[in-house]
Parts: C-alpha cells; sequence; structure tokens
C-alpha cells in the first residue's frame, strides 16, 4: 500500500552528493541497477570515518582497529537484521541469497543485497 504523504524529491536529492550535478545542461537523473548503487552523504560519510580510523579485518585479529572492525561489523548486521524484521544473531548478512541460504541452517532468514 502506498503511504499518502507526499516525497520531497528536492531534500531526499541533497542526500545524495553525486546528484548535485548537471549532465547535457540537466539534473542528473539516476535510476538504480543491478551493477551498482548511488550512495547517500551518511554512508559516503562512515565510510571515510573507517578507513581513516577504524579500518581492519573483521573477526580475525585482536588488536584495537579489528575489534573497532569487528564491532561496527556486528553493528551494522544487527541494523540490517532489525529493519528486514529479522533476528540479529541469527541472520547472515550476504551479498546475494545464494551465498547467504547455506549459512540460514534451515531458518529461512537472511539480509542480502544491502551492501552494493
Amino acid at each position: 500500500m502506498m503511504d499518502s504523504k507526499k516525497i520531497d524529491w528536492t531534500a531526499l536529492r541533497k542526500d545524495f552528493p553525486i546528484l548535485d550535478q548537471q549532465v547535457h545542461g540537466k539534473p542528473l537523473i539516476y535510476f538504480d541497477n543491478a551493477a551498482t548503487s548511488q550512495k547517500p552523504r551518511v554512508v559516503i560519510d562512515a565510510l571515510v570515518h573507517y578507513y581513516e580510523h577504524d579500518n581492519a579485518n573483521v573477526h580475525r585479529g585482536i588488536h584495537e582497529l579489528s575489534n573497532r572492525a569487528t564491532a561496527g561489523y556486528e553493528a551494522g548486521r544487527a541494523r540490517a537484521a532489525i529493519s528486514a524484521g529479522a533476528r540479529p544473531k541469527k541472520t547472515p548478512v550476504a551479498s546475494e541469497s545464494a551465498k547467504a541460504k547455506p549459512m540460514t541452517k534451515g531458518d529461512g532468514e537472511a539480509v542480502t543485497g544491502m551492501f552494493s
């Protein structure tokens, strides 16, 4: 069912820095496709922060950077599961469903395609 609220397209466009440009004299319009998706400012800022402060192997180190990277990964995984209506501790996260299904151990919950 469609929400009766109107979408503020101008405000939404401001969340995506790449849309603040013109192509052939017109505002850029980018429709998502299977190859990539545009990132909102909050995601870009989070990635910059990660690479500047916490970049390390997740679940593979015992040093501070690895601990922070693992904590951030697990927090993101929990948020993705909750937003999908799944149980955080029981939900694998994978780039595609074919990779996630074997990790579900039969309960069928998986979060996929969230990190393109």
